[in-house]
């Protein structure tokens, strides 16, 4: 497939998942929850002597010094799909300080986003910037892709904005960077919006759409269920599709990765959690989000 050909399909792929969002507009009802922000936490100093992210950041607002951390960590960080998988991804510490170790400028020791994400809230918060994790969902069962992004809350701007650090990018309408529920909006109503990436100037926003488009689409795709981190002991909570039973989709999703994990020939560890996984998704109630997390005020 050429590179003609290949931006076509992503262009139609576009097409059909905004439809697929189009269809899909409206929520169930959720209880109201906020997120709780650690910006005392133990291991930010170590971040900060380690990593120098107080310079990378600089100066501006937060989201211009986030805008920073987020385009110098794609840089260091090697992305890895399959870690959460790997025999790293079960004895490496899931905590920033120990990802950052793990992984900063060490081209052969990749991570996922899920790790990428956890890496860039941290410095935010250790610079004293909300942030918090948000996880995209695609309404398929055997679909593998999903993605875990940050959100950090801009006190210039007072509103929320998605930082992606396994692309380095932010998705904008061409006059401001936009929230996940704004680009899901934004997305079924066949807006144009695009990721842009490194070195690139959101005022060509025609010019980006075309150019990213296959960004664009992955987006798209992975917009149907969001998934708000809370932060704390207090776990996550779902923005799932009005008529969608999100159990039934996870539960089916974790018995396609059972069988998937069996036809790679995965440890019996891996496969034992998987299990596990299947059966919780398919017996406990998935908690419900309220859209009053983007709308909450923050100091």
């Amino acid at each position: 497939m050429n590179r003609r050909e290949q931006q076509e399909r992503d262009e139609e792929l576009l097409r059909i998942y905004a439809g697929i969002l189009f269809n899909a507009p409206t929520f169930q009802e959720g209880e109201p929850r906020e997120c709780s922000f650690d910006f005392d936490n133990a291991s930010y100093r170590a971040i900060k002597d380690e990593y120098s992210i107080e310079e990378i950041a600089g100066r501006g607002s937060d989201f211009a010094r986030a805008l920073r951390l987020t385009r110098h960590l794609a840089r260091k960080l090697t992305h890895r799909g399959d870690y959460a998988l790997s025999e790293e991804g079960r004895t490496v510490p899931f905590d920033a300080l120990s990802l950052l170790r793990y992984s900063y400028g060490r081209p052969d020791c990749g991570v996922n986003c899920a790790a990428k994400s956890l890496i860039l809230q941290a410095c935010c918060l250790a610079l004293g910037i909300f942030a918090r994790r948000i996880g995209l969902y695609p309404a398929s069962p055997y679909d593998f892709d999903n993605h875990i992004v940050c959100e950090i809350f801009d006190r210039r701007r007072k509103k929320w904005i998605m930082l992606d650090p396994t692309t380095g990018g932010y998705v904008s309408d061409g006059r401001e960077p936009l929230s996940v529920l704004e680009m899901r909006e934004k997305f079924a109503e066949n807006e144009k919006i695009s990721v842009v990436l490194p070195r690139q100037n959101p005022a060509d926003i025609e010019v980006l759409a075309v150019r990213n488009h296959w960004a664009n689409a992955y987006y798209a795709k992975n917009l149907f269920c969001i998934a708000v981190i809370l932060g704390g002991e207090a776990g996550c909570v779902y923005l799932v599709p009005k008529g969608f039973d999100y159990n039934r989709r996870e539960e089916r999703y974790a018995a396609y990765m059972v069988e998937y994990a069996k036809s790679q020939g995965m440890d019996d560890e891996t496969i034992a959690s998987l299990e596990e996984w299947r059966k919780k998704a398919a017996s406990e109630p998935v908690p419900l989000a309220s859209v009053s997390l983007w709308s909450a005020k923050l100091n």
